[in-house]
């Protein structure tokens, strides 16, 4: 699918397509096989926040926690998918929609290799959080929420970005001059400002378990 450009500061409202959910599957190995095989099906944990809310952290613990336990887990963040995969997209409304598009399509096709995928975006759009959640299944989706005050967030911010966004030099952050629409109803909410990284870990974990998206160990 490709969204048509408009203005860079006007959010396209639709990411998905009526065919996106129709493909063809090949594959001789059927997700019964897979699941038996690794112990756990394909999911995707989305974890959304603010920047400087301790998202990637908490999905590089998570992902050590869950390797630990013998899962096999990828985890994609936007320092890494941006230096490739959407290199060339800006960080405009509609620049954000197609990266985040991307993501999603890349987590699902992952989802079906029956790997657990841990994906961190700010994600700041409700709108855009469900069709994402539609492209990759909502079956298999489990929306986490960072949950951090902007005033701590600017305290833990070692990049400077929200400084620099106050200043009029970055446009479109999240919580400064573009909106962050917190999640209504996540499948988890952690308190990123009083809760540990072991503990969020261990919730994110049990939700996983309780889904039986992995076996009990």
């Amino acid at each position: 699918m490709i969204i048509d450009r408009v203005a860079s500061d006007q959010l396209p409202s639709r990411i998905t397509s009526p065919d996106s959910a129709t493909r063809p599957d090949r594959s001789l190995i059927t997700s019964a096989e897979r699941q038996t095989r690794m112990k756990q099906k394909g999911a995707t944990i989305w974890i959304t926040g603010l920047h400087a809310s301790g998202k990637n952290e908490l999905a590089y613990a998570l992902e050590r926690q869950l390797f630990d336990l013998g899962h096999t887990v990828v985890v994609l963040d936007g320092a890494s998918v941006r230096s490739g995969l959407s290199r060339e997209l800006d960080f405009d409304p509609t620049d954000r929609a197609e990266h985040l598009r991307r993501v999603a399509e890349t987590a699902k096709i992952i989802n079906d290799h029956g790997i657990l995928v841990i994906v961190v975006f700010i994600s700041p759009r409700r709108s855009i959080r469900a069709q994402l959640a539609e492209i990759i299944g909502r079956e298999r989706f489990l929306e986490v929420y960072a949950k951090a005050s902007l005033n701590w967030c600017r305290q833990h911010d070692a990049t400077g970005l929200f400084a620099k966004a106050e200043q009029g030099n970055l446009r479109f952050v999240p919580g400064i001059d573009i909106a962050y629409e917190e999640p209504q109803t996540p499948d988890l909410t952690i308190p990123m400002e009083t809760m540990s990284a072991s503990t969020a870990v261990e919730q994110i974990i049990k939700q996983l378990r309780e889904k039986k998206f992995i076996a009990f160990n």
